[in-house]
């Protein structure tokens, strides 16, 4: 389902499907992964596509990457079958960037993508609070609580203040950091993506086009590139095999 669209000539030669905020773990009440619905997404995609991970694709401050490998073997192999995958780090996931095993951003023609986290003060780095937010979740998961809202909610009583920012603030808050960095003279983006904040949107704002990816915990969200547009979709993408390759 097509949520909204906003033509832009975007510079990429192909279509390209964004996503972020998997947060996939070992499949049990603490992964808050809706990996059947990401399933369903993805097998309405053309293998042609590039795939676009912007980060927090797998929750390492609560699982091992074995685990993780291990719960989503399967759905590993059917991401592999595409001809370009590109996985980029979030804070949940930041130890492939630091171990350099992936880069922190992509770019493409006029498009530029990160997970945002990098404008987030109290989450640039998977600090104490992020690990403590992350098990705190997976407990108030085990528990019952839905999602991660109730979670969010129940920390504001508590007053963890500033520890779960990234959840709270709204995206709009990230745009200075966001705009500075397309308009560096090494990117000069006309579209960003990002996600990290988990709150699905597409708009214009002086000059750039902002996405946001939304997650796969609730929300079911992903941003469509295509050469003449950017897309905010939910579920399956109905559009896929007009648009292969293009």
């Amino acid at each position: 389902m097509i949520l909204k669209k906003i033509a832009i000539e975007t510079g990429i030669d192909r279509t390209t499907v964004i996503v972020s905020d998997l947060h996939g773990g070992n499949g049990g009440r603490a992964d808050a992964f809706r990996a059947a619905e990401f399933s369903r997404f993805l097998r309405s995609l053309s293998w042609q596509f590039r795939l676009v991970f912007a980060g927090d694709c797998w929750e390492l401050l609560i699982f091992s990457i074995w685990e993780i490998i291990h719960r989503y073997r399967g759905l590993l192999a059917a991401i592999m079958r595409h001809e370009e995958v590109v996985f980029l780090p979030g804070n949940h996931d930041a130890e492939f960037h630091e171990h350099g095993a992936i880069a922190e951003a992509w770019s493409s023609g006029k498009v530029l993508v990160l997970h945002g986290h990098q404008a987030d003060r109290a989450n640039r780095r998977p600090r104490w609070w992020t690990r403590a937010a992350a098990w705190l979740g997976g407990i108030a998961r085990r528990l019952g609580w839905r999602a991660d809202e109730d979670f969010v909610r129940a920390a504001r009583e508590v007053k963890l203040v500033g520890k779960i920012r990234g959840r709270g603030a709204a995206n709009e808050d990230y745009v200075p950091y966001l705009r500075a960095l397309a308009n560096s003279g090494k990117i000069g983006a006309k579209v960003v993506v990002f996600g990290h904040t988990h709150r699905p949107a597409l708009w214009e704002e002086g000059g750039i086009v902002y996405a946001n990816c939304g997650d796969w915990v609730e929300h079911d969200t992903a941003v469509v590139l295509t050469p003449g547009a950017v897309y905010l979709v939910r579920g399956e993408w109905a559009a896929g095999r007009e648009t292969a390759g293009a």
